[in-house]
């Protein structure tokens, strides 16, 4: 998994390292021992990301296929019990009786809807008789006026006209 490669070349010596306060040799050393250690530590933590990444990607595989054949084995155990064919037989029936009581609801409703209906046509008819009668009575009060004007004496003045 590591990976086998030398460590890197560093500058060595000198103000070049990019170190020390002037003198030559004494702090050259130091400034580029420690910057091979940095980059050694860096590596190694380079390797660990790598590491670490190419076993997340293997896990997650792993995951996968594990959740594909849980899910299989599940299926395949449904599918095998033996009581599946009347588990499927009692869901069938079980849809048979909604569509059934769906169509029984309908047909209430419907029923419902007409005998409103036939209810509020025979208000309308009583209203209607009650107004006929009440028109019935109001002629024959008017026809009895009639009479009663006809048979009646005309008045003074009418006679001297």
């Amino acid at each position: 998994r590591g990976s086998s490669a030398s460590p890197p070349k560093v500058n060595g010596g000198g103000a070049a390292g990019g170190g020390g306060s002037g003198a030559a040799g004494g702090s050259a050393g130091p400034t580029s021992r420690k910057d091979r250690n940095l980059e050694y530590v860096v590596e190694g933590l380079e390797r660990v990301i790598t590491q670490l990444r190419s076993e997340n990607h293997r896990l997650k595989a792993d995951l996968e296929k594990n959740k594909q054949e849980a899910q299989s084995a599940l299926k395949k155990k449904i599918d095998d019990r033996p009581d599946k064919v009347e588990i499927d037989r009692l869901r069938r029936r079980i849809l048979e009786l909604e569509e059934a009581l769906g169509l029984e609801e309908r047909r209430r409703r419907q029923a419902g809807r007409s005998e409103t209906a036939q209810a509020e046509a025979e208000e309308r008819a009583r209203q209607a008789l009650e107004a006929l009668e009440e028109r019935d009575h109001r002629i024959a009060e008017l026809e009895a006026q009639a009479q009663a004007a006809a048979q009646a004496p005309p008045p003074a003045s009418a006679a001297a006209a």
